[in-house]
C-alpha cells in the first residue's frame, strides 16, 4: 500500500479515514479490556497490597535472622530451605573518600602522571549557545545551523474520552487503597 502513489488529496483522505476507524475500533477493545481489568483490580487490590505488605515485611525479618546467625553461614554461605536461598554473599566493593573536590586536588598533586586515567573531563558542545552565536562565529567554526524540514506524519488525536480516562487511571493509581493505605503502583 504505501509503494501506491496517491492519485490526489482523496485518496489520503480515503486512508485517513481507514486509519481514525481502524484506530477507534482499536481504542473501543482497549477501553472494554481497561474496563475488565479495573473490575478485577477492585476486586484484589487491598488484598494484593496487604499480602505484599506481609511478604516485605517476612523478607526483611528473615534477612535480619540471617544477619543474626552469621555464624551459620560460614561453609556453606548459603543453604536453600522450603525454595527460599538464604545466606551470605559479597557484596559490592566500594570506595568511600570524605570529599570529592578534596580527593581530586590529591590526586592531580600526588599522583599527576596518572590524573589521565583516574579523573575523568567531560567536555560538551552547548548546542543552545551555538544556536543563537553570530552566523560569522558560527561561519569560523564550521558550524551551520539547518533549519528543519517538514517531516510526513500521522497522529490520532486523543478525544475527550481518552483525556477522561487517563486521568482517571493516573488519580485511581495514587490512591490509597482502603484497608492498608498503600499507594497502588
Amino acid at each position: 500500500m504505501a509503494d501506491r502513489k496517491p492519485r490526489d488529496f482523496s485518496d489520503i483522505n480515503e486512508f485517513a479515514q481507514t486509519y481514525a476507524e481502524e484506530n477507534e475500533r482499536l481504542a473501543a477493545i482497549l477501553v472494554a479490556i481497561d474496563k475488565d481489568i479495573r473490575v478485577i483490580h477492585e476486586r484484589y487490590a487491598a488484598a494484593l497490597a496487604d499480602q505484599a505488605m506481609l511478604v516485605s515485611c517476612c523478607r526483611g525479618e528473615l534477612i535480619d535472622l540471617v544477619d543474626a546467625a552469621r555464624h551459620l553461614f560460614v561453609k556453606p554461605k548459603s543453604q536453600t530451605v522450603a525454595g527460599v536461598r538464604v545466606g551470605l554473599r559479597k557484596g559490592q566493593d566500594r570506595l568511600k573518600y570524605d570529599d570529592e573536590g578534596k580527593l581530586i586536588h590529591r590526586i592531580s598533586t600526588l599522583l599527576p602522571a596518572q590524573a589521565d586515567s583516574l579523573l575523568r573531563q567531560k567536555i560538551e558542545i552547548n548546542k543552545d549557545a551555538l544556536k543563537i552565536l553570530s552566523t560569522e562565529d558560527r561561519q569560523r567554526l564550521g558550524v551551520k545551523l539547518v533549519m528543519g524540514a517538514d517531516e510526513p506524519f500521522a497522529q490520532i488525536s486523543k478525544s475527550d474520552a481518552e483525556k477522561v480516562a487517563a486521568s482517571i487511571l493516573e488519580h485511581v493509581s495514587e490512591q490509597p487503597t482502603p484497608s492498608t493505605g498503600v499507594k497502588n503502583d
